[in-house]
């Protein structure tokens, strides 16, 4: 996960005030709310971009 923090105090006040509650009732890890982006290892059989 990249996490940009900070992102989700500035969603929570522009755009979705209720994320931190809905990410809680979910047990998302601390954090998530300041994540953009997620890094995985590609599949072994899908060509490189």
């Amino acid at each position: 996960m990249i996490r940009r923090p900070g992102y989700g105090a500035h969603l929570e006040a522009t755009v979705d005030p209720d994320i931190r509650t809905r990410q809680s009732e979910v047990a998302a890890p601390p954090g998530f709310e300041d994540a953009i982006a997620w890094v995985a290892l590609a599949d072994p059989d899908e060509a490189p971009l």
